[in-house]
């Protein structure tokens, strides 16, 4: 019964990932968060695969060259959670670093297993802890180190979703952070835990629990997301939804421009070069609730990050100052403080970011076209 319930996940979350993957790429191939995406979801299916029961009784050897492929999936998901909840990811050095170490031990484990035993460990999950144990001391140390790597890949995902919820302007993204948080700490923690120690004491069945439970959490994830992202564009097929909302639509749009023309008055007054300013105080200084004003500067501004919202206009004032001839011997610092960073480095990054040179730089610019 437990192998029959395994199949139907775990070929469902094959299915389930190459369906996303066709989605991603016929939305958003072009940036890098939908390269990173389709990458994702192909690395989880050959996950899913390598992991099959009896596969690699099957296959033989170009099993090898398969669960290489595989070796890259931690680091593959890694790099797509991050730019999901970073709208300005980068990849930089560090994380080609951080993949380089990690796959290559992931190699090194492998190869030194093979040489001794003649098995890969990523098709015997049952008997993966007494494996590494004989095959001498550096497999333990790399198993560790593998394991380890793992469990760190985990607790910064978790991090960055949790600490930058509080920002997040994307109301479905924000109560997403939360459920990625709990799942999937859970999730690779009882992974790890089995992968390195439990299976080597639980015979059979416990390998067989293991594989249930990795291929529900993979299909439960991707149900998840599948339900919140698509939507049925079948108006041709069963018609358009009559929805009755025309009149509180349209109140809405009143109240929304009420609303934007107090946030404008408000930037206009400087209200956003407050140090320290949070978007709960700002809710509370506009006499709004915070969901509401959440919306107003997701939906209606384009802005995804209340940090970007406000940088942008820090920056924007920053700009006038810096151009100012009267101003023009106010060192950089005071002007960073005044428009309120608390010191000079974010000041410098943010500028720099949005217009392609430091603030000195910038001045001297501006100074010299004068």
């Amino acid at each position: 019964m437990l192998e029959l319930l395994d199949s139907f996940f775990r070929f469902g979350g094959i299915a389930s990932s190459l369906f996303m993957a066709g989605l991603i790429y016929r939305g958003g191939r072009s940036t890098l968060s939908g390269k990173l995406g389709i990458l994702c979801c192909l690395s989880v299916s050959l996950y899913l695969f390598v992991y099959t029961p009896n596969l690699y009784t099957a296959l033989g050897m170009p099993m090898l060259f398969i669960a290489t492929l595989c070796m890259a999936g931690p680091v593959i998901i890694w790099l797509f959670c991050l730019s999901m909840f970073d709208d300005a990811f980068e990849i930089t050095k560090a994380h080609y670093g951080a993949a380089i170490v990690f796959v290559g031990a992931e190699i090194l484990l492998q190869v030194i297993v093979l040489n001794t035993t003649g098995t890969l460990l990523l098709t015997t999950p049952a008997t993966a802890y007494i494996v590494t144990n004989t095959a001498g001391p550096l497999a333990v140390f790399v198993g560790l180190l593998v394991q380890g790597m793992k469990l760190g890949i985990a607790g910064h995902l978790c991090y960055a979703a949790w600490a930058g919820r509080y920002d997040d302007l994307v109301e479905e993204r924000r109560k997403f952070r939360s459920v990625f948080v709990m799942f999937i700490g859970v999730t690779f923690a009882w992974t790890v835990a089995l992968e390195s120690y439990m299976l080597g004491h639980g015979g059979v069945q416990t390998a067989t629990l293991f594989l249930l439970t990795q291929s529900a959490s993979v299909l439960f994830i991707e149900g998840y997301i599948l339900w919140h992202t698509t939507n049925l564009r079948g108006e041709w097929l069963f018609g358009a939804q009559e929805t009755g909302q025309t009149k509180p639509l349209r109140r809405s749009i009143l109240e929304d421009r009420y609303d934007l023309d107090i946030l404008h008055q408000m930037v206009s007054q400087d209200a956003l070069l407050e140090q320290g300013l949070t978007i709960t105080r700002l809710a509370e200084a506009a006499h709004m609730p915070e969901h509401r004003l959440r919306r107003l500067i997701n939906q209606h501004l384009g802005y995804r990050n209340f940090a970007d919202y406000v940088n942008y206009h820090r920056i924007e004032a920053a700009k006038q100052r810096l151009s100012s001839l009267e101003n023009r011997h106010v060192p950089v610092l005071t002007v960073a403080m005044d428009l309120g960073y608390g010191s000079l480095g974010p000041f410098n990054r943010s500028f720099k970011e949005r217009s392609g040179m430091t603030p000195t730089e910038y001045r001297r610019k501006i100074l010299a076209d004068c």
